[in-house]
């Protein structure tokens, strides 16, 4: 995702507006990271916990 961009659609991590299989990699990429991590991404953290957990990848595949 181009920085500065919102993100409009929840789950879509590569700004392209389609929740699939490349937002997937990327939320792959940042599993198990939190707030302050390296890895972490605000768009991945679905839930809003400050942390990537198997609760975003659920409603990541709901939104798929």
């Amino acid at each position: 995702m181009e920085e500065g961009s919102e993100q409009t659609v929840p789950g879509d991590l590569d700004g392209d507006n389609i929740v699939g299989y490349s937002d997937y990699i990327i939320f792959r990429g940042t599993y198990g990271s939190c707030e302050g991590d390296g890895n972490f991404l605000a768009g991945a953290d679905l839930d809003g916990d400050g942390c990537v957990t198997i609760n975003d990848y659920r409603i990541l595949r709901s939104l798929m």
